[in-house]
């Protein structure tokens, strides 16, 4: 059993640790908690409410409540050195971290000092160059495409040559747009170009009638029955007009004034087209030839030349005509208007041998008194 001695002395411990740890009252303010946060600014200090201590068996030191902590200060940045000439910096300088040891203050915690400064981030001035004379102009901007819409073009993307003036080239000319079908209206008489091409150089005052016999020849192969009548007929008249040549040439009623037979018929006109209806059928002795059919001629202007290129129409009365086309070539050349006509017809009959001279004849006749009709009316159409 301890004795009264001893008992004495653990009592007397136990009264100092109370009294050493003297307890707040009310209005009093707090002794600062040996775990005491520093914010992160240099002249400010954050205190918190002290927690009661633990009764131990020997004495704390607690500091007293007026005792500040010292805060070890934060390093701030230096201002970076005056740039050299000709030395490359880079452009921010970023702020240093805070001293080791030391943690910002939590948001909301209340602060007993001012805030503490926030370094700026901000370029640094460019290094000082010396310059002699006036500075060099700035470089122009690139230039910005307008979108403005302009108006449109009326000339041709590819504008096509102008027509030749004189006769040998000028057919040339149609001939080879003819067979690449850059004139397609001249596409189906293009071998009938050729042949008026030919017939250039021996044209005169006197009207020629030739037959063309490599096109009826043609013309048969490629139905395969049948007679070719495919004829050239050509002059040269000194001083004519070209339109008026033309306009008589198209004037179809007044045939059979010419010929003394009937003939061909004008249906109607249709703009630059001319419908007409011609009716060929001859007798010779017994004999009936010739056909009947309609036509569609279409007027064109390439140049200087007037032109005419015809084809057939289907029709009900057509009669023993299995198909016919044909071109005028009017153009003024230097002796004078020089005039072509080529058609190629194919007829589905056969002439006797012994009746082709006779039939031959009065078709040839016929056509020659329709030409020269034609020729001789033309101051007749001048405007």
């Amino acid at each position: 059993m301890p004795s009264l001695r001893t008992l004495g002395s653990g009592l007397c411990v136990v009264l100092a640790a109370c009294t050493s740890s003297k307890r707040s009252h009310p209005g009093e303010p707090a002794p600062p908690s040996p775990a005491l946060r520093v914010s992160s600014s240099a002249d400010t200090t954050h205190t918190v409410p002290d927690v009661p201590a633990r009764a131990t068996t020997s004495p704390v030191a607690v500091p007293s409540p007026t005792t500040t902590l010292p805060v070890p200060p934060i390093a701030t940045a230096t201002p970076p050195p005056a740039p050299v000439p000709g030395e490359l910096r880079p452009a921010v300088t970023a702020a240093p971290l805070p001293a080791a040891g030391v943690r910002p203050a939590a948001p909301g915690s209340p602060s007993t000092g001012a805030a503490s400064p926030v370094p700026s981030i901000a370029p640094s001035s460019p290094p000082a160059v010396a310059r002699v004379g006036p500075p060099p102009a700035p470089p122009a901007p690139p230039a910005v495409p307008s979108i403005a819409r302009s108006a449109p073009s009326t000339a041709p993307a590819n504008p096509t040559p102008p027509w030749p003036t004189t006769l040998t080239e000028f057919l040339a000319e149609l001939n080879r747009r003819a067979h690449s079908g850059a004139e397609p209206e001249f596409a189906p008489v293009a071998d009938l170009i050729d042949e008026i091409a030919a017939a250039v150089p021996t044209a005169g005052a006197e009207i020629t009638i030739t037959r063309m016999r490599d096109v009826e020849a043609r013309e048969k192969a490629s139905v395969g029955r049948g007679t070719g009548w495919c004829t050239l007929t050509y002059f040269v008249e000194p001083g004519a007009d070209a339109n008026a040549m033309r306009t008589s040439y198209l004037d179809i009623d007044r045939v059979h004034e010419y010929t003394g037979k009937p003939g061909a018929s004008l249906l109607r006109r249709e703009g630059e087209f001319t419908i007409g209806r011609t009716d060929a059928i001859r007798r010779v002795l017994a004999f009936e030839f010739g056909a009947r059919w309609t036509f569609r001629a279409k007027s064109l202007d390439r140049g200087t030349a007037r032109l005419v290129v015809t084809a057939m129409e289907p029709a009900e009365d057509t009669f023993r005509m299995l198909r016919t086309r044909g071109v005028i070539v009017v153009f003024p050349a230097r002796d004078g208007l020089f005039v072509a006509e080529a058609n190629a017809s194919l007829v589905d009959f056969e002439v006797p041998p012994l009746l082709k001279g006779s039939a031959e004849g009065i078709a040839r006749k016929e056509m020659l008194a329709r030409v020269a009709g034609i020729r001789a009316h033309w101051r007749e159409y001048l405007k």
